[in-house]
């Protein structure tokens, strides 16, 4: 009986020094999807990001009918690269798309047609914790109240 306790307890600290804890840094942290919820007059604005640890980035934006879970279509959809910097999340973005119709507020996703963008940068200010991020208004920009992006996977 000693020896059975014996060999759990060798083989459980074996197993615990085994084990190497990969370094936290930011871009380890922040990869994953995020979202962030804008709720509007008659739609829910819903902005997800893949950040994917490559470097790569894709985002998009997403319409649903109040208080429901299911996308109506797409308004934009967006292709890029990211960095992480001090406390910000920089986003640039290489490829850009919005509704083929321009009279649309949102369509299926095979109906966006590619814009030019300018590869367009954009900051998010990261919380210390990692746990939410906020988009940095620009000098020039009309921004609505900051929505945290929260990861969800």
């Amino acid at each position: 009986m000693m020896n059975k306790k014996l060999l759990y307890l060798i083989a459980s600290v074996l197993l615990l020094l085994g084990c190497s804890d990969e370094e936290v840094t930011p871009e380890r942290t922040i990869t994953g999807t995020w979202q962030s919820v804008f709720h509007l007059e008659d739609y829910d604005q819903v902005s997800t990001f893949e950040i994917i640890p490559d470097g790569t980035i894709k985002g998009s934006v997403t319409l649903r009918q109040k208080g429901s879970r299911v996308d109506l279509g797409y308004s934009s959809e967006f292709i890029g690269i990211y960095r992480v910097e001090d406390s910000k999340l920089i986003i640039t973005r290489n490829q850009f798309s919005l509704p083929a119709d321009s009279k649309l507020q949102y369509s299926d996703k095979e109906l966006l047609m590619s814009v030019e963008d300018g590869k367009t940068i954009r900051e998010y200010a990261i919380e210390s914790d990692f746990s939410k991020f906020y988009y940095r208004c620009g000098v020039n920009e009309s921004c609505p109240p900051p929505k945290p992006f929260i990861k969800i996977d």
